[in-house]
């Protein structure tokens, strides 16, 4: 087993789930400022 293989791995996911909840708190803030915008606005 390589164990620095699945450090890296677990670090990664780690990483992916903290941009996530930044990416929502983001999104809030748009939606909350212009609710006139459609979703793929926001998405690009």
């Amino acid at each position: 087993m390589n164990v620095n293989g699945t450090k890296k791995k677990n670090q990664v996911i780690t990483a992916n789930i903290f941009e996530q909840h930044e990416i929502l708190a983001k999104a809030e803030a748009i939606r909350s400022n212009l609710k006139a915008s459609t979703w793929h606005e926001l998405e690009t």
